[in-house]
């Protein structure tokens, strides 16, 4: 199982379209079990729907423990990696 922590790096956090992007990305490794968890507070989700990740309440500088374990755990952490620490705009 490979663990990174990831800052949040969106000023506005993350809202429903960048959860909605990173779900996208997360679908597209089907066999790799993924948990998302804030360390301060013990709350961990497997998330499946934007709101699994809206449930973590993941504003601007928080700490999030990636967690991810199947046969391509390390594309599929990179990639999620990349995405919660973005800064998303949307016009």
């Amino acid at each position: 199982m490979l663990q990174q922590a990831v800052t949040i790096q969106n000023p506005r956090g993350i809202h429903l379209r960048p959860a909605t992007l990173i779900l996208e990305a997360r679908r597209r490794y089907p066999n790799t079990q993924v948990w998302l968890s804030r360390p301060d507070d013990g709350q961990r989700v497997a998330p499946k729907s934007p709101l699994d990740l809206l449930a973590l309440a993941m504003i601007n500088g928080s700490r999030i423990l990636l967690e991810v374990d199947g046969p391509q755990a390390s594309e599929c952490a990179a990639e999620l990696s990349r995405l919660l620490s973005k800064t998303y705009e949307f016009k």
